[in-house]
């Protein structure tokens, strides 16, 4: 009798378990997901955005995702970790796009898995990796550093930086191109913004150049073409206000004093004329340049500026800090916009300091 009561206990506890796996746990098969390369390039350009194409094929309809994992690539950079999906038939078309970054490059080995809930999946396919054979460019010395499917500017501007160099700050756009790699030979220069996107990225950037250079040329490489096209942007000294980067250069006080010196001579020869020609056309114009003299002889105002101040290039978010103050300083104020202050630095520099950064009076 006790034997009988084991065998029905033991039924009764795999029946429970047969159970438990149906309502909780899927059961697949050990061939239920199919995939290959639909596309991979056969060669590539070093510092090129490429990408590779993997057709899946399921034969279980009932799944969460279907999951890459990458690992063992040599000289390149995953861009996108979710695929670019397409859907033809009974197939999934998952895109991942590259950027190279050596001159030897080989993809990653790929395990792809069904994903059924977050705690379940199943490793079921793995592709090899390839090894890419990479072209290496010939460039001219004003390449910079480019790859892409179309690049162009969208605006650019030019200001005097100190009496030997401006200040050329551009914006540009860029389809299919990495431009984190941008770089223009020797100068000072850096990014004020960059947004990357695998299609379409943009930037602003600013380079300190010689007051005698006259256009700024760079060259980058064209994909479509193959071919190296040239990016050629005039200097033209822009000395307006009209918006936060063309208002970048400081004022010549030496400037300022002889403009005052012309003012009030006008004033006097006015005065006299008016007296000797009884004509009120002099008086007039010695009313308007007593006023400008008046106000071009506002004394300088000046800034205290806390110890650890960063100051600026430019006044941008997330702008380039060239220079951090050491102790409490005293600077000559040269404009303000949005927040930020524009002070005088030495050897007739110019920056920009945050208005937080003063002192409090």
């Amino acid at each position: 009798m006790r034997i009988f009561i084991l065998i029905f206990a033991l039924i009764l506890s795999l029946s429970a378990d047969d159970r438990f796996d149906e309502s909780d746990t899927p059961i697949v098969s050990q061939h239920v997901l199919y995939s290959s390369y639909d596309y991979i390039p056969k060669h590539i350009f070093n510092g090129q955005i490429f990408p590779i194409t993997i057709k899946t094929l399921s034969t279980q309809e009932e799944f969460d995702e279907i999951e890459y994992t990458f690992h063992d690539s040599l000289g390149v950079k995953l861009l996108n970790e979710k695929p670019i999906t397409q859907k033809k038939q009974h197939y999934f078309y998952h895109t991942f796009y590259f950027a190279s970054t050596g001159e030897i490059v080989k993809t990653p080995d790929i395990t792809i898995s069904l994903v059924y809930s977050k705690y379940v999946k199943d490793d079921l396919v793995f592709l090899k990796g390839k090894y890419i054979n990479v072209v290496k460019l010939n460039p001219s010395r004003d390449f910079a550093n480019v790859i892409a499917n179309d690049f162009y500017l969208t605006q650019y501007k030019t200001n005097r930086y100190n009496d030997r160099e401006n200040i050329a700050i551009f914006s540009a756009e860029a389809d299919y191109c990495n431009l984190e790699n941008f770089h223009l030979g020797d100068y000072v220069q850096g990014f004020e913004s960059n947004t990357s996107d695998i299609k379409h990225s943009s930037m602003t950037y600013y380079i300190i150049i010689p007051k005698d250079i006259e256009q700024l040329e760079f060259s980058y490489f064209h994909l479509p073409t193959k071919k190296f096209k040239k990016v050629i942007m005039p200097i033209i000294i822009d000395d307006d206000s009209v918006s936060t980067q063309s208002n970048l250069t400081p004022t010549d006080h030496r400037h300022t004093q002889i403009k005052l010196y012309i003012a009030i001579a006008t004033v006097f020869i006015a005065l006299i004329l008016y007296i000797l020609r009884k004509r009120y056309m002099y008086l007039f114009i010695a009313v308007l340049a007593a006023i400008y003299a008046m106000y071009i002889s506002v004394p300088i105002q000046n800034a205290c500026v806390k110890k650890g101040s960063s100051i600026y290039l430019l006044p941008m978010k997330n702008g380039t800090i060239f220079e951090v103050t050491d102790k409490k300083k005293i600077f000559e104020i040269e404009g303000s916009v949005d927040g930020y202050i524009k002070v005088k630095l030495q050897n007739n520099k110019i920056g920009w300091i945050k208005n937080e950064n003063l002192c409090s009076r």
